[in-house]
């Protein structure tokens, strides 16, 4: 058993190794004499049935996500990032000032830089060793600074084309990410998208004061001249079938439309036209549509989705409010962006809900009950319950919902069984962030690729090549702090401008001075 799990963390398992070990243990377990022998695999036993898909990661992937197998983990940075980015190797390009370097490197795993450097909740940094010392690298703040330059030059080199046509259904991070590593690959793409312009949730859910719009369309364009081709205002389904792509010999199909379809909860009164989902609240506003939002607005929700609405509305002059019906430390937006909400007067409301709306001489009222937290849920979180007779009323102007996203099932999911078909993103694993829907793409290129020409013995995006920068392991870490990010000042952000700027070139460079280029081996 133990040569088994020790072949599993070195990355030389086999997939009938997790059938053989729980045959051992099971086996262990009742023949055994004594109570420690009987109890001894146990804990393979409880991995195994609670835990099996990070023991599939590690034979299938190679990849270790608690980040403790050290053959299988690069560096910490990039084994927790979600599309695997070499990132010990764009700072040490960028330490040396050179960033096209950098961006090489960055673009053979992520296409969109630009982006990701805004919006990036930026895990890499939890797992920053530079921790250990003083504070993470802003790796963030660098990856932003080395996209302001011109990288279509950048891009990986194309493999020789191989004539196979492939639809992607979806044009958000998903849907162009497998379009990109797909056309790296060889292949012919097309991306089809129902709406007027390309992004999803880049061009239609994110503000513009955190993500502006001529970032998304550069990176957009940057993959057009790639090679990538995109086809706006054409729903599948509607406009053309997959049947009819079929017939147009496309060999194969991606389906990344997201999460787009928001939950609403089932309380009285929620149909009235002064209550708004989030998502379409979001889109109104970045589609240039005018809303109303009156004076007193109340958003309920947590995520970022919720910090993104309030925060728009409190751009379009109105005294704003976030409701939460757990605690400030169970909020799922990123840190920062509840800070940032804060800084700019928006209130949050912690342990309460909505319960009812009714509309009262053109005003909203809005009744909230006091929650509190009981025992813990199939989340892993303290579940909230009402508080009985604590409820309120407040008369307000606009109500905005942010508690979940969903797929929109429609006829195209039918006929998800055809063995063609695959699907990523948003639509697959729920709401999620831009740089885990370029991972999910990563590896639907791969089965994509393998179904249609049976793979290859390694792709592009997972080669971490040899960082040829000089690095001396014997000499003491820099001793600078952390730089901090550059924000418009309070006073300013009444427009929806951009609220962080990226650093000048001696700053970013400084700051990734202070990678301790833990992927370093010596040989």
């Amino acid at each position: 058993m133990l040569d088994i799990l020790t072949d599993i963390c070195d990355g030389k398992g086999r997939r009938e190794d997790l059938d053989i070990l729980e045959e051992l243990s099971y086996q262990i377990k009742q023949t055994s004499l004594c109570g420690l022998g009987q109890t001894a695999p146990n804990p393979v036993i409880a991995t195994l049935k609670y835990f099996r898909e990070e023991y599939i990661e590690h034979i299938r992937d190679k990849k270790c996500r608690a980040g403790v197998c050290s053959k299988l983990v690069y560096a910490p940075c990039s084994n927790v990032c979600p599309a695997s980015v070499n990132v010990p190797a764009y700072l040490a390009y960028t330490k040396e000032g050179n960033l096209k370097q950098a961006l090489k490197v960055h673009l053979k795993t992520n296409p969109f830089p630009a982006v990701c450097g805004r919006v990036c909740p930026h895990q890499c940094e939890s797992k920053c060793r530079r921790n250990d010392i003083d504070s993470a690298v802003n790796i963030r703040s660098v990856k932003r600074f080395i996209a302001e330059e011109d990288y279509l030059e950048c891009f990986p080199e194309k493999q020789k084309p191989n004539g196979i046509k492939i639809a992607v259904i979806g044009s958000g991070p998903s849907g162009l990410s497998n379009a990109y590593f797909l056309t790296m690959l060889g292949y012919d793409v097309t991306v089809f998208e129902s709406e007027p312009k390309a992004g999803g949730m880049l061009t239609y859910a994110i503000p513009s004061y955190r993500l502006p719009n001529n970032i998304v369309e550069k990176e957009i364009q940057a993959l057009c001249e790639y090679g990538v081709k995109i086809r706006t205002n054409t729903n599948i389904g509607r406009d053309i079938s997959i049947d009819e792509l079929r017939e147009k010999d496309f060999k194969s199909f991606y389906i990344a439309s997201g999460a787009g379809e928001s939950i609403m909860p089932r309380i009285e009164g929620i149909d009235n036209k002064k209550v708004m989902a989030g998502l379409d609240f979001l889109y109104k506003v970045n589609n240039g549509e005018k809303i109303n939002v009156g004076h007193e607005v109340v958003v309920i929700g947590g995520g970022n989705t919720a910090i993104d609405a309030a925060r728009t509305a409190k751009r379009l002059g109105a005294e704003v409010t976030i409701v939460y019906r757990r605690t400030r430390e169970e909020m799922p937006a990123e840190i920062e962006e509840i800070n940032e909400a804060e800084n700019e007067g928006i209130k949050i409301q912690l342990l309460q809900n909505i319960k009812s709306v009714r509309s009262i001489n053109n005003k909203l009222e809005v009744e909230f009950v006091k929650m509190r937290l009981s025992e813990f849920d199939k989340s892993g979180r303290r579940k909230p319950v009402e508080i009985e007779t604590s409820s309120f009323a407040k008369k307000i102007d606009l109500l905005i919902l942010a508690i979940g996203q969903k797929p929109s099932h429609g006829a195209l999911f039918d006929k998800m069984a055809m063995k063609d078909m695959f699907a990523g993103g948003d639509v697959v694993t729920g709401p999620s962030t831009v740089v885990e829907a370029i991972g999910e793409a990563q590896r639907a290129a791969e089965a994509i690729d393998k179904y249609l020409t049976g793979g290859r013995d390694e792709y592009p995006w997972n080669i971490m090549d040899p960082i040829e920068v000089v690095f001396d392991p014997e000499e003491e870490p820099v001793s600078h702090n952390r730089a901090k990010n550059i924000l418009i000042p309070l006073k300013e952000r009444k427009s929806f401008t951009e609220v962080e700027k990226t650093w000048n070139r001696e700053t970013a460079c400084k700051e990734a001075e202070r990678c301790l280029r833990c992927e370093y081996k010596k040989e």
